[in-house]
């Protein structure tokens, strides 16, 4: 991938990032209860996730096939299972795109979290 790709989609990711913990720290009344619910996914946060990252995917104009293609590229050695999928290639493309970004975005979620709420416990000691 091209630096440039790469680094558009790190912004993406990144901003995805912040806007995740602060959408489940409102949802879930607090830090550490975003970060608890984010360390133990239920039905709740799937359904979070699966509607956040559709917004940020129309958000970014990446919600099409080219978008679709432009997340895989990204991350193409992410593992995905698709199980009795029917319907277009287009279809199946975004659907990979999502669940492949999901994972990472819950992933880099967490590390950002832990990192963060880490920060403010130290700064809180001195």
């Amino acid at each position: 991938m091209e630096i440039w790709s790469q680094s558009l989609f790190d912004m993406v990711l990144m901003s995805s990032v912040e806007r995740l913990f602060e959408r489940a720290t409102t949802r879930f009344e607090g830090e550490e209860a975003a970060l608890a619910k984010l360390k133990s996914p239920d039905d709740s946060l799937a359904q979070l996730v699966e509607s956040f990252v559709s917004a940020i995917f129309n958000d970014f104009g990446i919600g099409d096939s080219a978008g679709a293609c432009f997340i895989l590229k990204a991350l193409d050695r992410q593992m995905v299972t698709v199980k009795g999928f029917e319907g277009t290639l287009g279809d199946l493309l975004l659907g990979m795109a999502k669940v492949a970004f999901s994972e990472i975005l819950v992933r880099k979620t967490i590390e950002a979290a832990e990192l963060s709420m880490s920060y403010d416990f130290r700064a809180a000691q001195f």
